[in-house]
């Protein structure tokens, strides 16, 4: 009788489990939203490898002895391969600011008979799909 009590309460939490619905979250954002994530994501980035290159740049000048430089190397390199990602997000979250605008942009143009190049003013309308 438990048993097939318990087996009951499992199969009611799991059909209410089914029902939910995914949120998509590339559709939720605005412009604004995207474009503060992204200069966010950008200051993060640019602090973590500022940090990194400045323990770096501690360690090498070789004023500290080696139990205290190879801490500096270690954490150095790691804000550094922290700030990577970080660098990678922020443009992909600035492209995706830019995908459902319309923007007059100058597009360069090459006249070869000239050997210059000219800006000429062209719109762009993107749009997601």
């Amino acid at each position: 009788m438990y048993k097939l009590l318990l087996i009951l309460v499992c199969f009611t939490c799991m059909t209410c489990c089914i029902g939910q619905e995914k949120k998509d979250l590339a559709t939720s954002y605005s412009k604004d939203e995207y474009l503060k994530k992204s200069n966010n994501q950008k200051m993060v980035a640019g602090i973590l490898f500022g940090i990194g290159s400045t323990a770096f740049i501690i360690a090498s000048t070789g004023n500290i002895s080696f139990d205290a430089a190879m801490p500096l190397v270690i954490g150095g390199g790691a804000a550094i391969l922290t700030s990577i990602p970080f660098f990678i997000a922020s443009g992909k979250n600035k492209k995706r600011a830019k995908l459902a605008t319309a923007s007059i942009d100058l597009q360069p143009t090459f006249n070869p008979h000239q050997f210059t190049v000219k800006k000429i003013p062209a719109l762009s309308l993107r749009f997601r799909l």
